[in-house]
């Protein structure tokens, strides 16, 4: 269960005037004080914001375990999906659009992909793309939340999320802990900034998907920070997919993306952060598959007229 983060900052900018941004150089805020802020893959809101397209240099180091300097060193070259995504991800350029937060995900779902031409494209179903993602080799889960975490609105990077989401709202929701756990390192500004979340009563919302484990000592492994997860009974936005995992041991259980958590209380002296799923309003939901042209008359073709 590798942490599954992306080093980059996304400074939301409050479309009401005045507003604020990062400063490049230091950890600053400038212009009016507001309860709406993001940073990292981390966004903390208490309204609707729009997203800068131009990231200033990171500050967060030590959370995402990402190294930006040769992401691809180690990478196969064989495999077709995880080139296309890469692409995907280097091609992409920050020009200063600006969405709303909820279009990070939700953009998705507006494109028609056919799924059948995905799967025939890319010998791909929704439980491949469930076991590509908790492989290491490749890392198809770093690619795939670094494009949803830039805004990288692509058909590829639709059909993936809108595959993996429709997996774990259609997986069996009975048998979720109620507690998962995950690793993370923290500096001294993150946990700052996630205990004026705390006392400000803001949801925070983790924009790629997210890896957790049943296992405390699992999770240890991964960070000296700890997090503990509560999924209240009746949300659907997690699956355990430790049945598909390159390491069942981990005992795994996904998040879907752009889901939102209330913190209860941050313990610095044992290193603890536990936090509350509150909201899959913003989460990819599954939608009716859409059939392109071609393969809507091949299947007209096989109910009608081979009759």
């Amino acid at each position: 269960m590798a942490p599954k983060w992306i080093d980059y900052i996304f400074p939301s900018k409050v479309s009401a005037q005045p507003s604020y941004e990062f400063s490049k150089m230091s950890d600053k805020f400038h212009g009016a004080s507001s309860n709406t802020y993001s940073y990292s893959l981390i966004k903390l809101q208490t309204y609707s914001t729009s997203l800068y397209r131009n990231s200033p240099p990171s500050i967060h180091q030590n959370l995402n375990l990402y190294n930006l300097q040769n992401p691809y060193a180690s990478r196969p070259r064989n495999n077709k999906l995880m080139d296309e995504l890469i692409r995907e991800c280097r091609n992409f350029q920050y020009n200063n659009r600006q969405f709303k937060r909820s279009e990070i995900i939700s953009n998705f779902a507006k494109r028609l992909f056919c799924d059948q031409c995905f799967r025939e494209a890319y010998d791909m179903d929704p439980l491949k793309i469930k076991n590509l993602y908790t492989r290491e080799d490749p890392p198809f889960y770093r690619e795939l939340n670094k494009c949803l975490c830039q805004g990288v609105d692509s058909n590829l990077v639709g059909a993936c999320t809108q595959n993996l989401s429709s997996v774990i709202y259609q997986s069996n929701h009975n048998d979720l802990p109620n507690v998962v756990f995950r690793g993370a390192n923290f500096c001294r500004d993150e946990i700052a900034r996630l205990e004026h979340a705390q006392r400000t009563d803001t949801l925070i919302y983790f924009n790629g998907f997210t890896s957790t484990s049943r296992s405390q000592r699992e999770a240890d492994k991964f960070g000296t920070w700890l997090l503990c997860i509560r999924i209240p009974y009746g949300f659907q936005c997690a699956a355990d997919i430790s049945e598909y995992s390159q390491f069942q041991n981990e005992q795994e259980i996904l998040i879907a993306a752009n889901s939102g958590f209330q913190i209860n209380y941050i313990d610095r002296d044992e290193k603890v952060i536990d936090i509350t799923l509150a909201d899959d309003s913003q989460c990819l939901k599954p939608r009716p598959s859409h059939i392109c042209r071609k393969h809507r008359y091949e299947k007209f073709e096989q109910l009608y007229m081979r009759k």
